[in-house]
């Protein structure tokens, strides 16, 4: 059965989503259509990956990160990764996953601990130790 984690939102990102709406308003009412219809394409994609983004472990042993519509999937193997590393700086919480020996990815679930649990029950199972 296919374990799906959402993105965690961090308190920047909604700071961030609200200073571009306030953006976008002024340059609408200051008539300025060519400087707020950029910024309304950068809230937009940014709104969609904020409520769609989602990571997903398959029974089949990937992991898949959908990151909105207007991003393409990425497909990771589980077995390709070698190394899990947790780092919280500023209040924010990224979980590093290191795969292929020299390619990583940062990812934020929501719930970080089931996550890692996760990927590393798979390897367990499939005799591969993370470090």
């Amino acid at each position: 059965m296919n374990r799906i984690f959402h993105i965690k939102t961090n308190f920047y990102v909604y700071i961030y989503i609200i200073v571009l709406a306030i953006l976008v308003f002024a340059m609408l009412w200051h008539k300025k259509p060519l400087i707020a219809l950029p910024l309304a394409v950068m809230l937009i994609i940014i709104i969609d990956k904020t409520i769609k983004g989602t990571y997903t472990i398959t029974t089949d042993g990937n992991l898949i990160v959908y990151q909105g519509t207007f991003r393409s999937k990425i497909i990771l193997p589980l077995q390709s990764v070698t190394k899990i590393e947790r780092i919280r700086k500023y209040g924010i919480s990224v979980v590093v996953l290191h795969y292929d020996y020299c390619k990583h990815i940062g990812l934020t679930p929501l719930k970080e601990d089931e996550f890692i649990r996760m990927i590393e029950k798979f390897n367990k199972d499939n005799d591969k130790e993370i470090l």
